[in-house]
């Protein structure tokens, strides 16, 4: 555990150093570090002169040493049960969320069935139409068929 911390803290470090080097050495000598950044990339593009693979072919076996270990396994592992346990807690959440929207809208039924009975109350004829139209606003058919017009 201690060791992975101090390697997290070294690499962190050289990190930003690298960072504020290389800011530093782009505000006085931009081309330098283009001519810097360019060399660097030619290397990592060359195969390796040992055995003759690429850094990236070179990293994938890392990994797949890595993922195959049992450190890999347990922390892929890991993942995986906590990956299934958002998706439980998400499924939950719609079905928590279905229901709210249910009771909102039971809620909004009721309260527009109260307004348009006090817009019937009234004695103006226009509100009384209005809570007529209130009532029915709405319920248009969601099956639109374009053939009907």
């Amino acid at each position: 555990m201690k060791t992975n911390k101090v390697i997290k803290i070294i690499a962190l470090s050289l990190t930003g150093l690298l960072l504020v080097g290389g800011s530093v050495l782009g505000f006085v000598n931009p081309t330098l570090l283009k001519k810097i950044i360019d060399y660097a990339k030619e290397l990592l593009n060359q195969p390796l002169p040992i055995i003759g693979i690429t850094v990236g072919a070179l990293l994938i076996f890392i990994w797949r040493l890595v993922v195959s270990t049992n450190y890999g396994k347990r922390i892929i592992n890991a993942l995986k049960q906590e990956l299934e346990n958002i998706k439980a807690e998400h499924q939950q959440y719609k079905i928590d969320s279905e229901k709210e929207k249910e009771e909102l809208r039971k809620e909004n039924a009721l309260l527009l069935e109260q307004v348009a009975k006090g817009f019937a109350l009234s004695t103006n004829k226009k509100i009384q139409d209005y809570g007529k139209g209130l009532l029915e606003y709405g319920k248009e058919t969601i099956d639109l068929d374009t053939k009907e017009e």
